[in-house]
């Protein structure tokens, strides 16, 4: 075999696995609305971690006993990290889920691309360019027509509904998720990150979960609920990291990155396909109109 023909196959490999962890979070959107009936969001929150801890750490524990001075020395980092992306944004996530739907939530959730450059220009004045401005003036308008649900003046008399009010929440503390991992520490590594998190979410959760026990509803056992908790256990929280990280490493980033545009076109197939949601033409109209942003400030970060 050729070193031409390994490399090849090492793409093919890197963009398989590119493509499965979108997959895998989009099924993650399915199943929290498949389930919202009978799972509570922060019940899942906390067992989502906790468990997905428990499995990976294991794998994990050698090197994070070699990084423990690192981490002592990120604490506070790694403590924020696991406030907004693992504990804050799925609790947000899936309390949207209660209400709206698995497409809505999921095209709402393709926004962060578009909100990431705007988080930048908030916490650094990071200059916004005409470019930058109109995809996300044209983003903005296509995320309008989906929670407006084609009717931009009806939001005048009936408001943007709770569940979509949720998902924004959801997107934007994602973005500013996002923003802030990339100031990872070079010597911090990406499995010790990613332990300590699930770790420290599930903790932080914990005294929530306890309450929604007691002053909500409790966590069913049902066949329906364990097989939702290891799903979004196995496959978005530690199956789709995996994939992830390891077809950047062979892809990179720029390229790589691409796939998380991937995520919404999964989310609504699996929508319409086991939620039976009805995909309307508004859904279309948004979602041309949130990727024609994405390309906009997309070109504008390649110039």
């Amino acid at each position: 075999m050729t070193s031409k023909t390994s490399s090849y196959q090492s793409q093919g490999l890197a963009w398989v696995l590119l493509t499965l962890a979108p997959l895998f979070w989009a099924g993650n959107i399915v199943i929290g609305r498949a389930v919202h009936a009978e799972v509570p969001p922060i019940g899942l929150t906390f067992w989502r971690w906790a468990l997905a801890a428990l499995l990976f750490l294991p794998f994990a524990l050698p090197l994070l006993r070699r990084q423990l001075p690192v981490v002592r020395r990120e604490i506070r980092f790694i403590a924020v990290l696991s406030v907004l992306g693992l504990g804050a944004f799925p609790i947000f996530l899936y309390t949207a889920l209660q209400t709206t739907t698995a497409l809505n939530a999921s095209f709402i959730m393709a926004l962060c691309p578009i909100t990431i450059p705007v988080m930048a220009w908030l916490a650094t004045s990071e200059r916004i360019t005409r470019r930058h401005a109109l995809g996300i003036a044209v983003s903005c308008a296509g995320a309008l027509a989906i929670i407006s649900t084609g009717d931009p003046a009806g939001l005048f008399r009936s408001g943007v509904s709770t569940g979509d009010l949720w998902a924004l929440a959801a997107m934007a503390v994602w973005s500013v998720y996002s923003l802030i991992v990339r100031r990872r520490p070079p010597d911090l590594h990406p499995n010790a990150l990613l332990l300590t998190t699930m770790g420290l979410a599930a903790l932080m959760t914990l005294p929530l979960w306890l309450w929604e026990m007691a002053q909500v509803r409790p966590m069913p056992t049902t066949g329906d609920a364990l097989l939702a908790v290891g799903y979004i256990v196995l496959f978005p929280s530690i199956a789709s990291y995996f994939c992830f990280n390891r077809g950047i490493e062979t892809i990179g980033p720029t390229r790589g990155g691409l796939c998380m545009h991937l995520v919404p076109l999964f989310g609504a197939l699996m929508a319409v396909a086991f939620l039976d949601e009805a995909f309307r033409a508004y859904h279309a109209v948004g979602l041309i109109a949130i990727f024609a942003g994405i390309f906009l400030v997309t070109r504008a970060a390649d110039r």
